[in-house]
């Protein structure tokens, strides 16, 4: 007789809870990983607040001295 070839096999339900318990511990271990990391300190804000004000006042020296060689070269 022929084997039936649209018959399902189940896999053993220890399998499965094994399979389930393991996620279940990953999911537990990011979402502690996730709630348990370092926060950002006043210190580390003002720093990067003063950085961004450096890098802008840097970019708008730049956009002034190009603008004035734009309009060096344009009256020549």
């Amino acid at each position: 007789m022929a084997k039936d070839r649209f018959k399902t096999e189940h896999a053993s339900p220890w399998v499965v809870r094994i399979v389930i318990g393991i996620l279940l511990l990953a999911a537990i271990g990011l979402l502690a990983v996730y709630a348990l990391r370092p926060g950002t300190s006043p210190a580390d804000d003002a720093q990067t607040a003063e950085a961004i004000s450096k890098m802008d006042q840097a970019q708008n020296e730049a956009n002034a001295k190009r603008d004035e060689q734009r309009s060096a070269t344009s009256l020549l």
